[in-house]
């Protein structure tokens, strides 16, 4: 498939009966695979990027990176991972699964597991300053923000639960 071609399509698949997102990321360098992704990505995933520097945030500048995550944990508790999915891609650099409820519940531990590579290396995924070198910084920043997302939509859930138990 040509560039242009696959440039004109949407860079992700939906399985609407398991809830997969897959999210396929095409060009040669890292820079180009996080652009292709940023600029592919659902409006969510484009705001929720929008605080990052460089051409990954000059394609998703679409509004504030809060309101972004905010409404990547609304469609996350509407089951719909797509913008998650996008996000994480993005972010990463990598190709990104989410099974469905499970799959995004499970975020974090990916990102932690990541983590504990990175710590278990002979510099501990350090600088000789101390500070965290990229790496580790940005898999302790998506497993943070995985946390949030799912606090969020957890929380946004049960509050919607809650408002159709009483007939609101």
């Amino acid at each position: 498939m040509s560039n242009v071609a696959m440039q004109n399509e949407v860079a992700t698949e939906v399985c609407e009966v398991s809830q997969n997102v897959i999210v396929r990321l095409e060009g040669d360098t890292l820079s180009a695979r996080r652009e292709f992704a940023a600029s592919h990505a659902n409006s969510s995933a484009k705001q929720a990027l929008s605080g990052e520097k460089g051409k990954v945030g000059a394609a998703a500048r679409a509004g504030s990176a809060l309101e972004g995550l905010t409404k990547l944990a609304l469609e996350a508790s509407h089951n719909n991972f797509h913008g998650v999915g996008a996000y994480f891609a993005a972010l990463t650099g990598k190709d990104l699964t989410i099974s469905g409820r499970a799959g995004f519940v499970a975020l974090p531990d990916r990102f932690h597991d990541k983590v504990l590579e990175l710590q278990g290396k002979a510099d501990k995924g350090l600088k000789a300053d101390g500070t965290p070198k990229p790496a580790l910084a940005l898999a302790l920043r998506c497993y943070n923000e995985a946390h949030a997302l799912i606090s969020a939509a957890t929380k946004l859930h049960n509050e919607r639960k809650e408002q159709a138990k009483l007939g609101i």
